[in-house]
């Protein structure tokens, strides 16, 4: 399993060096997995203080107080903590919620933290490692933060183990940073650990047509698209089906149109376009948003842009409703994106058909 592989080498490289760079895209898990990876496995000699005097906690930075009490949340959850403030707790400028003897896993805002740590240095010691994530959200709060941690490594003044962690590729930068300057040799590169990807399949105006027609038991689901209106075993109706063509032949008037315009010497004009009804909302508005240099002075004309505002081509909102019907089976999910909030609301109250069915 790779995560599992990805799990031990952040565990091995997190014992064996003083600041580790770890690189992983968003939902990946890192901000919840890594503080556990360390309590786990990584703790040993260093969550005690010098001479003994106390065992010391693991710290994670978030640079906002929202995703910090939300992280807390979730670690203790995973943990199968009932609430934050036991093994998990965290801190923020609005309020602590911890218990200094059990918390052993601390979540703080790095506006908070900044404070804590300029007014009382020593605070530091108190923590064996330090997880400082999201380092990508640049702010002066969390630049004047990563300097402070910087100082109290290069000058011995705390033992701490850094853990940096990025959804970018500016991961290696932090982690040169953070580098003790009499180290000659250059650090390691950053672990990388990806997100879980699902295949994207992009479906156009004009491959909507096979749509139209019902797979058989018998008929191999070559894509996606199949095998999910293979499950639902329903296909588009025939209003649906005459929208689609009538919405391709418009388009392929238009680009025909458009190669027209291309080869002729004469550029078009917004009163050409109007008179000869190329000018209007709905698929011909979008095919004109998206080539204003073929008609000059349509880019930085106010009144034709605001006629040509985004809108639902006619008979494509039914389309809509009937991918939702086709490709959607009981459980699954469907994502629509609409041009504005009016017709958002109209498509909800269109998709009770639905429901009532």
């Amino acid at each position: 399993d790779r995560r599992g592989l990805i799990g031990e080498e952040i565990v091995a490289a997190i014992k064996q060096r003083a600041v580790v760079c770890i690189q992983g895209e968003t939902g990946c898990g890192k901000s919840s997995r890594v503080p556990q990876f360390v309590y786990h496995f990584c703790r040993g000699a260093a969550q005690y203080l010098r001479g003994g005097e106390g065992e010391r906690s693991i710290l994670c930075i978030q640079p906002r107080q929202v995703a910090a009490m939300a992280l807390a949340h979730r670690v203790a959850e995973e943990m199968g903590e009932k609430d934050v403030g036991g093994l998990v707790g965290y801190m923020t400028i609005g309020a602590t919620v911890m218990d200094a003897k059990r918390t052993k896993i601390v979540v703080a805002s790095v506006e908070y933290l900044l404070r804590e740590f300029v007014e009382n240095p020593a605070r530091v010691r108190g923590f064996s490692h330090i997880v400082l994530d999201e380092v990508h959200e640049r702010s002066v709060d969390a630049d004047l933060l990563s300097l402070v941690l910087k100082l109290h490594l290069q000058h011995k003044i705390s033992d701490f183990k850094l853990v940096v962690m990025s959804a970018t590729f500016e991961a290696g930068i932090f982690s040169n940073y953070f580098q003790d300057d009499a180290e000659v040799i250059a650090p390691p590169p950053a672990i990388h650990c990806g997100a879980r990807r699902y295949d994207v399949e992009t479906l156009y105006l004009d491959d909507l047509g096979a749509l139209s027609a019902v797979l058989a038991k018998g008929d191999a689901a070559v894509t996606t698209t199949d095998e999910l209106r293979k499950a639902s075993g329903q296909a588009l109706s025939a209003e649906a089906s005459t929208a689609i063509r009538q919405g391709l032949d418009v388009f392929g008037k238009l680009q025909g149109h458009a190669k027209h315009l291309e080869k002729s010497k004469a550029p078009a004009t917004i009163d050409h376009l109007a008179a000869s009804g190329m000018l209007g909302g709905g698929i011909e508005g979008e095919f004109w948003r998206a080539h204003p240099d073929l008609v000059p002075g349509l880019a930085t004309c106010p009144a034709p842009l605001a006629f040509m505002r985004p809108m639902i081509h006619p008979g494509f909102d039914g389309v809509a409703i009937e991918l939702v019907r086709v490709l959607g089976a009981g459980g699954d999910c469907v994502l629509v994106a609409l041009p504005s909030e009016a017709e958002v609301a109209d498509f909800y109250d269109a998709l009770q058909v639905l429901v009532d069915m």
